[in-house]
């Protein structure tokens, strides 16, 4: 460990490097904070609906693809992904 010390707390010196490693945690944070926020989901299919938006848009986002036109595209039938 005291040979890769640096690497250990890279992200104190490197603000671009996340203080933590683990993606889908920071994925799901949105999705309860929502939960918590508004007191829950009334139906399972508004729940079901808020993160299939929230997959896109972040899907979107991480492969660095513009979002609004992207989502633009979904209405006319001609989605960037699938």
């Amino acid at each position: 460990m005291e040979k890769y010390k640096h690497n250990y707390l890279l992200f104190l010196y490197d603000f671009r490097v996340p203080f933590d490693n683990n993606m889908s945690e920071r994925d799901l944070r949105k999705a309860k904070n929502r939960q918590k926020m508004a007191g829950g989901f009334r139906k399972i299919s508004g729940h079901e609906m808020y993160c299939n938006i929230l997959t896109m848009i972040e899907t979107l986002k991480k492969r660095k693809m513009a979002v609004f036109e992207n989502i633009k595209r979904i209405f006319m039938g001609t989605p960037a992904i699938f």
